[in-house]
């Protein structure tokens, strides 16, 4: 809500639904008794949403039930702004003000459009090249989407601390490369002959062969006999199904979009009063 009231651009995590659609839910709930049964259900099913996107809503209740996979409750913002944007289209058709609309729907466009010109100028922009790339990838870190084990050892696997028969060993960059289909990672100072169980800083996710198994970490261990003095282990990287499927829930709002879209304003106007 501050984010939105000061008109500021979201900065990490700071996300708001906007000024106008401020102005929609207030004004919608000035003239709650006016606007249609349609209207009220969707402005506090907005109200709703917008709340289960704060602090309002006790989530650490929920840290450890289905509801966890939410992940980031301001993902109701979504919905709640959709919400709110029917509500207050409604308000403006429903107005006896000639020109109202034409002159907001203008008004909007140009603000949005000089807004987002004067925001790309004025940003700063980092070109990433071959001379950076290293930098710009050792200053971003991502825990989202780690294995729940993983989470207790992020700064030691960021920094490639491999675990050798359970001692420490950093995997300097000359021997961490990564390709498109494998992460292949150097060992040096063996012993030949002798029998090692390495756990590799790489995230576990099961989709790998028999050759490498989950550690107490959640990476990748395996174990091997040296050969030589130094042994290159290489992790294949198991790309996704590129195939999209579209759910029922997908196949049902596009629908939805499609028909309400081809239906003229007039007859929209007759539904949402009906």
């Amino acid at each position: 809500m501050t984010t939105s009231a000061n008109n500021s651009v979201p900065v990490g995590r700071s996300i708001g639904i906007g000024l106008p659609l401020i102005v929609a839910m207030l004004l919608g709930l000035a003239r709650f008794k006016s606007i249609n049964k349609n209207g009220r259900t969707l402005l506090l099913i907005g109200l709703l949403f917008l709340a289960l996107s704060t602090q309002l809503f006790p989530w650490m209740l929920f840290q450890n039930t289905f509801l966890s996979a939410i992940q980031l409750p301001w993902r109701f913002l979504g919905p709640a702004m959709f919400c709110f944007a029917v509500v207050g289209a409604e308000m403006i058709g429903d107005s006896n003000i000639p020109g109202l609309w034409t002159a907001l729907t203008t008004v909007l466009v140009v603000i949005i459009s000089v807004t987002s010109i004067i925001s790309f100028v004025s940003g700063e922009h980092r070109a990433i090249n071959n001379d950076n790339i290293q930098q710009v990838y050792k200053g971003t870190r991502y825990t989202d989407y780690m294995p729940k084990k993983a989470l207790a050892y992020s700064t030691a696997i960021y920094n490639r601390i491999a675990l050798v028969n359970g001692k420490p060993q950093q995997i300097t960059r000359q021997n961490w490369k990564v390709g498109a289909n494998q992460v292949s990672i150097k060992l040096t100072h063996l012993s030949r002959g002798k029998i090692y169980r390495v756990d590799l800083p790489v995230l576990y996710y099961g989709y790998y062969n028999h050759d490498y198994h989950k550690s107490g970490r959640g990476t990748i261990e395996t174990k091997f006999k040296a050969i030589k003095n130094n042994a290159v282990i290489s992790v294949p990287i198991n790309r996704g199904n590129p195939n999209v499927m579209l759910t029922i829930i997908a196949v049902v709002c596009f629908t939805i979009t499609v028909v309400t879209t081809l239906l003229p304003t007039r007859k929209l106007k007759e539904l949402s009063k009906s």
